[in-house]
């Protein structure tokens, strides 16, 4: 039995977006600090849009993910959203 898996895909289904995108930003942020521990990991969330920022292996960077980009790739699967990444 897949146990991550399964409630993986029971929090995407009965939690408010903006509320997972928060849980699996921090999933993603220990996993950075695991592999860079100098890394900096940041997301603020605003009306329609979070905005992720940080320092990663000595890079920057700066992504935006719409709500509406959020809500329709946590319908796609709960897993789509720490394999992202803007175009």
């Amino acid at each position: 039995m897949n146990a991550n898996g399964m409630l993986c895909g029971y929090m995407v289904r009965h939690m408010k977006v903006d509320s997972f995108v928060v849980h699996v930003v921090n999933c993603v942020k220990h996993q950075l600090e695991e592999f860079d521990r100098a890394s900096t990991f940041f997301m603020d969330f605003y009306t329609n849009f979070f905005l992720f920022y940080g320092k990663v292996f000595g890079k920057t960077f700066q992504i935006i993910m719409t709500f509406a980009e959020a809500e329709e790739l946590t319908a796609e699967s709960p897993y789509v959203l720490d394999r992202w990444h803007s175009s």
